[in-house]
């Protein structure tokens, strides 16, 4: 938590994986979050597996990563 206080990020690197899923189902969004763990990046996969998506994740500085879904 005290890093994504540190990073000026609402997202923290646990929560940022969960919300991919709900995002898809009502046509997407951004968020903010830290860098991607290697689970997010396969919960990605996964999805893109099942729905015909555009997931993208691009980091904005050193800490910060944003998530377009």
């Amino acid at each position: 938590m005290k890093t994504c206080l540190n990073a000026g990020v609402p997202i923290g690197e646990y929560l940022a994986d969960q919300l991919l899923l709900p995002m898809v189902l009502v046509n997407g969004g951004q968020f903010n979050t830290l860098f991607p763990s290697t689970h997010f990046v396969s919960n990605i996969e996964v999805i893109k597996q099942f729905l015909d998506v555009s997931i993208r994740v691009e980091q904005e500085s050193k800490h910060v990563w944003r998530v377009n879904v």
